[in-house]
């Protein structure tokens, strides 16, 4: 009987240690998701795939502008996803927001669970009789109390997706587990953004490492199954898009170092939270857990991703680009076993202390924008709105950005059929997504135009904003379009407008030089262009695939008269043809 109470009592110690340690770990899960709904918010770069994602659900396609075929967007995947949520509710705006945040907490706790089992699998293998109880999820504590990771759970963009993907990659890879699954996750990835091949590639090293016994044939198959995807989608990106890159790729110049700046994006993410603290005690807990190195390996991950971004320049958004790879870097690391140990017990004392801090204080930038061209975007596009939590395109309605869409809008209505509205203007999201898909937008920035995105960088700024379309090459454009009969039905009369003034346009009177050595160059390049505007059929998308490979690396110099030196050898032959 002695025995059978003995048994009992163990068997409720247990279960009551489970559910206590369940509860642990769902405090930095329920402090993510609360503080991420109480700073719910959408950002403007979100806007722009909203347009994006009407458009689609509309049937032109995942276009921006509908009467030409460019990847404006570097987040495939959660282009995808969004359209289908959104479809069943209605509702692009209000589906992003609760999407980011379902996919943030899930993601955190799925990290959580992995780091629970690299530690289950040192305690398995230590000699030590060291008891412990519980484990604190100190990583993943770190994450939930920085208001960075509030922001942008939310913001309209993928970063809750990334959260998600990183923390349950995570997971499948910490275990012993073979399913066919694991490699065909790890490839959404790059899909997710193309700087996660990075991560995806370091994921893919593990799973062939841990499958190495299994034989060739196994190795091959994860190397296969992993590849697919992606392969798939960069043949849809060259036949649909005619580019062997996204275009904000382009724009924003994605393979070229920019390393001051990069320095200066990460310090400006440390230093605000005093981030060296937890990182330090990162390191030490990862040298107490020496017995099992697949958690260095991912910290190891975490910091490479870290490191391209510093590399290439980082953002200008404040601390947005190396969320996922701290991610990466603190789920790994971040579990401490409760017991007597005095190293545990001192990084324990000092993340809780730190955590108060920061999130008792609400440490966030000092800082609304304009730093070293980085900007608290959050709390400068709420500033402007009119609610503390906008969720909503209109609750923006009083900026300017959306007062010059609704101009737009405005306009486009009046238009007869076959007219074609464009927009000159700087503001891609808000404004561009209240103007409607009858406007063509021309952003100055490039982002959304494929020649602007690929000008050459004359001197370097605000991290993606380095490039300007000049209105001579939007005029020419236009022009260009004219001439191609074969890509609309009938000569449509355009209308531009710039800053709000409109202008009706005789383009038969315009004789600015400028403007006629833009347009030569467009011929020089004519083959690109047909690629992104003539009706899509079978043969158009297996045509376009060598033309993305042809103007893989394409820069147009954004001087017109340089421009048409460069191209004018090919022009002449489009013009004799």
């Amino acid at each position: 009987m002695g025995k059978n109470l003995h048994k009992t009592r163990s068997y409720n110690f247990s279960r009551g240690r489970r559910f206590l340690q369940l509860f642990i770990l769902l405090i930095p899960i329920f402090l993510l998701f609360y503080l991420g709904y109480i700073h719910r918010w959408i950002t403007d770069d979100a806007i722009i795939s909203f347009r994006v994602v009407k458009n689609f659900l509309l049937g032109y396609g995942p276009l921006y502008n509908i009467d030409e075929r460019v990847e404006i967007y570097t987040h495939p995947l959660w282009i995808f996803i969004l359209s289908i949520f959104s479809f069943v509710t209605g509702s692009i705006e209000q589906t992003s927001v609760w999407l980011g945040l379902i996919f943030s907490s899930f993601g955190l706790f799925f990290g959580e669970l992995g780091n629970m089992r690299l530690n289950q699998k040192e305690k398995n293998s230590s000699k030590s009789k060291r008891a412990t109880l519980l484990y604190l999820p100190f990583g993943a504590l770190v994450i939930s109390v920085l208001s960075p990771y509030w922001d942008f759970s939310t913001s309209g963009l993928e970063t809750g997706l990334s959260f998600f993907w990183l923390g349950s990659s995570f997971y499948l890879l910490s275990s012993h587990s073979k399913r066919t699954i694991i490699p065909i996750w790890i490839s959404l990835g790059p899909l997710i953004r193309p700087d996660f091949g990075i991560i995806y590639l370091g994921f893919l090293f593990l799973l062939i490492y841990k499958g190495r016994k299994d034989g060739f044939g196994s190795c091959l198959k994860n190397i296969l199954l992993s590849l697919f995807l992606p392969i798939l989608y960069q043949i849809f990106r060259m036949g649909y898009f005619a580019s062997f890159f996204p275009n904000p790729a382009f724009a924003k110049e994605a393979f070229r170092l920019n390393i001051k700046q990069g320095v200066l994006y990460l310090f400006d993410f440390l230093i605000p939270y005093g981030l060296y603290i937890p990182i330090l005690l990162s390191l030490i807990n990862l040298f107490n857990l020496k017995k099992n190195p697949l958690g260095l390996y991912f910290f190891i991950i975490g910091l490479s991703h870290i490191l391209y971004i510093v590399l290439m320049g980082g953002d200008f958004m404040h601390g947005r680009f190396l969320l996922p790879g701290f991610f990466l870097l603190f789920v790994s690391s971040g579990i401490i076993p409760i017991n007597k140990s005095k190293l545990s017990l001192f990084i324990i004392s000092v993340s809780i202390v730190w955590s108060i801090i920061i999130c008792g204080f609400r440490l966030k930038l000092p800082y609304e924008g304009g730093k070293n061209g980085i900007i608290n975007e959050r709390k400068y596009y709420v500033a402007g709105s009119i609610s503390k939590n906008p969720i909503k395109v209109s609750d923006y309605q009083y900026t300017m950005f959306y007062q010059a869409g609704l101009n737009a809008n405005k306009e486009s209505m009046a238009l007869e059929e076959g007219d074609i509205l464009f927009l000159y203007n700087a503001n891609l999201g808000i404004t561009g997504f209240v103007a409607g898909y009858k406007v063509h937008y021309f952003d100055w920035v490039g982002l959304s135009d494929p020649i602007g995105a690929r000008f050459f960088i004359e001197k370097r700024g605000r991290p993606g904003h380095e490039k300007k379309l000049p209105i001579e090459w939007v005029i020419a454009r236009v022009q260009y379009n004219l001439e191609n009969k074969d890509i609309f039905t009938k000569k449509p009369s355009y209308i531009l407008i710039l800053n709000d003034t409109k202008y009706n346009l005789k383009w038969s009177r315009i004789e600015d030089q400028n403007i006629k050595y833009a347009k030569e160059a467009l011929y020089g390049i004519k083959d690109y262009l047909d690629g992104i505007q003539e009706r899509l059929t079978a043969e158009r998308f297996f045509r376009n695939i060598p033309i993305a490979w042809k103007y893989r690396n394409l820069r147009i110099p954004s001087d017109p008269y340089e421009a048409k030196l460069k191209f004018s050898k090919n022009s002449d032959k489009e013009q004799q043809k």
